[in-house]
């Protein structure tokens, strides 16, 4: 029998190409993600939980139900249905991965080892998982037990076959080469720039899944700590061009204009309605908040720039940028 979810997706599919019976799976995880990317995070996300029900291994559909939900701020509630999936499938690696990548994303770093290490025993996320156990072992300060995950990761790049890299795999190995960055003692050993190599890997996974307005923001955001704030404003449209729902993309080109010297006095105004933006689609993003927060400082607005902060800590209560930033207005 089917349930009410699966009714819905069976009804919505109904309308796209006909698909063999056995395809129904791989259209259902296509049509959750045309969703997501088009910013239609309820619809992804319901449209993600009708897959787990046949199969709750799927890594895809896993991440979609996690990047939808956290897209609006459902951080919390993501985390309860991908503990669910692992409670009552202890072996599925792929919902481990997920889970500790969206603890991560909300700073909760001490829970995610486990999950991390759990996952890295299935080969096909070992780069995944790997790429993101060293970004928390660098964040808890082990740099040299970072450094050795990194060679961990780099060297299963270099066994693997090209074709055996997705997407997913790429993109993981572009973050893997910012984090070698950040450690002198990888970056003295490389033969180049591990910032060019980045570049490369995020080039790579965009022509193996161009439907990335993701991979698009977080290309745009190298560009911009790399002061090439042209590039990182363009990528960053883009992206909303894609998908005129993407809080973190409408933060991004805040930023970008906020930083630019040659904005001139507009680029404020600019900068507030991308906050504004990206606020309407998560009031809890945290980026977003603490920018409106600088903002409100510019204006000698103490008051309201404590109130934005509040509520930035409240979905990422270690997040170094919003304590600093408040740490300021006291000494004001």
């Amino acid at each position: 029998m089917m349930t009410g979810r699966r009714l819905l997706l069976a009804a919505l599919l109904a309308c796209a190409p006909a698909a063999h019976a056995d395809d129904s799976g791989v259209e259902a995880l296509r049509y959750a993600r045309s969703r997501y990317e088009a910013g239609s995070y309820a619809e992804a996300a319901e449209a993600a939980r009708a897959v787990l029900e046949d199969e709750p291994r799927n890594l895809g559909a896993l991440d979609v139900l996690a990047r939808a939900l956290g897209a609006v701020g459902e951080e919390e509630t993501a985390e309860k249905e991908l503990r669910r999936v692992l409670a009552q499938t202890p072996s599925a690696t792929a919902a481990a991965l997920v889970l500790a990548e969206s603890l991560t994303e909300r700073g909760a770093l001490d829970k995610t080892i486990p999950l991390f290490e759990q996952a890295k025993a299935e080969p096909a996320l070992a780069i995944r998982a790997g790429a993101g156990l060293a970004r928390v072992l660098l964040e808890a300060d082990r740099r040299d037990d970072a450094a050795r995950e990194l060679k961990t990761v780099f060297a299963a790049y270099q066994q693997a076959a090209d074709e055996s890299l997705g997407a997913d795999d790429l993109r993981s190995l572009a973050h893997a080469a910012l984090l070698a960055e950040r450690i002198p003692a990888l970056a003295q050993e490389h033969v180049r720039s591990f910032a060019i190599d980045a570049r490369d890997f995020f080039q790579r996974s965009f022509r193996r899944d161009k439907e990335q307005t993701d991979l698009l923001v977080e290309w745009a955001q190298i560009y911009e700590e790399k002061w090439d704030l042209v590039e990182a404003r363009r990528l960053a449209r883009e992206a909303l061009k894609r998908n005129p729902r993407h809080a973190r993309a409408h933060a991004l080109l805040a930023e970008t204009l906020l930083l630019d010297p040659f904005g001139g006095t507009a680029k404020y105004d600019q900068a507030r309605d991308a906050i504004a933006a990206a606020l309407a689609v998560n009031p809890r993003f945290a980026e977003a908040q603490v920018l409106s927060a600088e903002l409100l400082v510019t204006d000698a607005l103490y008051d309201d720039a404590i109130s934005a902060l509040k509520l930035a800590l409240e979905s990422r209560p270690l997040d170094v940028r919003a304590l600093a930033e408040w740490a300021g207005i006291l000494r004001v």
